[in-house]
């Protein structure tokens, strides 16, 4: 990927949803991720990446964080050519890791606020 993405990347907040829900019996911590690919051109490769947190312990909610990310061509690089499917699939934890920090973090301060138990999320994609 090095050879390929230029170091400077865009990245937007797209949304963040934190809706409460009623507490069970189960408690559990579930953490999914996606990244889907939204369009490349030549020059530009723009992914969202999705961070959903479901949380049923003393009190429970739903957290989804949408993030999108743009990755520019280095000189004389094709993107359209080079990132195929396979190259992709094979790349996600290079294509989301800076995002993958800002999420991680962004979904302990969301968690932490308002008396609630911080929750702290790997900062790399999950399953």
């Amino acid at each position: 990927m090095q050879n390929l993405i230029k170091e400077n990347l865009g990245i937007l907040l797209k949304s963040i949803v934190y809706e409460n829900v009623l507490v069970s019996d189960n408690k559990k911590i579930d953490c999914n991720d996606k990244i889907e690919k939204v369009a490349i051109t030549s020059d530009v490769a723009e992914f969202e990446i999705t961070r959903e947190v479901c949380v049923d312990l003393q009190n429970a909610y739903n957290l989804k964080i949408i993030v999108r990310v743009q990755l520019y061509a280095k000189e004389n690089v094709d993107l359209k050519k080079k990132l195929t499917d396979a190259f992709i699939e094979q790349n996600k934890d290079n294509i989301s890791g800076t995002v993958m920090t800002y999420m991680s973090a962004l979904i302990t301060q969301i968690t932490a606020s308002f008396n609630g138990y911080p929750i702290i999320t790997a900062p790399a994609l999950q399953n």
